[in-house]
């Protein structure tokens, strides 16, 4: 997806043919750092298509850098349309020529262009993309209108969204995925879900979305951060999948269509509140996390696969596989033996964490 820019008062192009042979002769044409280009580099720069995107902060440099009379900026990594739109109509407010080299298109200065055939491809493209992303966005706006007022009832408040009506994660471009994160308090931490779909388009077979969960209680990560140092594994005490528990596992939700983006609030509320309720508090989490029989998957893909959501969560290992044990220790459970027992047969099976992690834990807490 390549965007050349130039200065037509150094050459207007009359043609397509002429364009190419311009352009040739445009990269072997030696200029100073263009006044236009550095302007050009710098509204992108201030462009939500650019701002912040991975790559954007090198194209004031080039720009800088660029010695010939033409330049082709550096697109930022990830969906390029908005990029691209963007690169063009900031070029051709500044009067600078821009062409389109996969679709072979010459855009002038004030909507003008020497390639008529070209340019109405070029609309199309946008028009298409415009027309997709309008059904993403408004699928995206559902899902998160929906599980905002779906579980607002239960205690859960949207904890990473912009003030304006619709959040930018759900709004720029098909590369954006995090849709929104709802929280609630509980004694001594958090708990929360996390909305993802993918990058595919709205009314396709293969729109899904995700819906995480997870469980904070700050007791259990002191102490984990005391034996193992801060930054060690995730920031949950206790997270899983709600798709794990449907009848047949999947690991994500098709939402392909309005009735079932609608339904989705309610089926994440039926498969995560049964947890999140008992969880609320030490012994119940200290129930969710280390009694198997909890929680059972009702199939497993494979027979030696977790077959619940205790065992399926010590299964992702590094080193977070020991919370369990903090968690039954800080419960006063009296199953704590048989849990340090059946985590040390597990961690011999495992290269991420071993008997020594596992032992290092035990002796944090028998000394406090």
């Amino acid at each position: 997806m390549h965007v050349f820019v130039w200065d037509p008062a150094i050459v207007k192009p009359k043609d397509l043919d002429d364009t190419l042979q311009l352009i040739e002769q445009l990269r072997t044409l030696q200029e100073g750092p263009s006044p236009k280009f550095l302007a050009l580099a710098r509204a992108l720069l201030a462009d939500p298509a650019f701002a912040g995107h991975w790559g954007a902060e090198r194209i004031l440099e080039e720009a800088q850098n660029c010695t010939s009379a033409i330049w082709e900026p550096r697109l930022p990594a990830g969906d390029g349309m908005p990029a691209i739109r963007a690169l063009i109509n900031h070029a051709n407010a500044l009067g600078l020529v821009a062409y389109r080299e996969s679709r072979n298109a010459v855009l002038l200065p004030g909507g003008r262009t020497v390639t008529p055939l070209q340019k109405r491809l070029h609309d199309e493209d946008f028009e298409d993309y415009d027309s997709r992303l309008h059904k993403r966005i408004a699928a995206c706006r559902a899902l998160l209108e929906g599980f905002t007022q779906h579980f607002s009832s239960l205690g859960f408040t949207p904890s990473n969204l912009e003030s304006k009506a619709t959040p930018r994660s759900a709004t720029l471009s098909f590369t954006d995925s995090h849709i929104g994160e709802f929280s609630r308090p509980i004694e001594d931490g958090w708990q929360r879900l996390i909305l993802t779909v993918n990058d595919a388009d709205a009314d396709s077979d293969y729109f899904k979305c995700w819906v995480s969960a997870g469980v904070r209680r700050e007791s259990v990560e002191t102490i984990f951060a005391r034996v193992f140092g801060e930054g060690v594994g995730k920031i949950e005490t206790f997270f899983f999948n709600p798709p794990d528990l449907l009848s047949a596992p999947a690991r994500d939700f098709p939402v392909t269509n309005e009735k079932l983006i609608a339904e989705l609030p309610a089926l994440a509320e039926k498969l995560t509140m049964p947890v999140l309720d008992l969880a609320r508090d030490l012994r119940g989490l200290d129930a969710v996390m280390n009694d198997p029989s909890r929680f059972p998957f009702a199939s497993t893909p494979h027979p030696e696969s977790p077959g619940n959501l205790a065992d399926n969560y010590v299964s992702f290992g590094r080193k977070s596989c020991l919370k369990p044990l903090i968690v039954s220790w800080l419960a006063k459970s009296p199953n704590f033996e048989n849990r340090v027992a059946a985590l040390r047969a597990f961690v011999k099976t495992r290269l991420d964490v071993n008997e020594g992690d596992l032992d290092r834990v035990v002796a944090a807490l028998r000394s406090q």
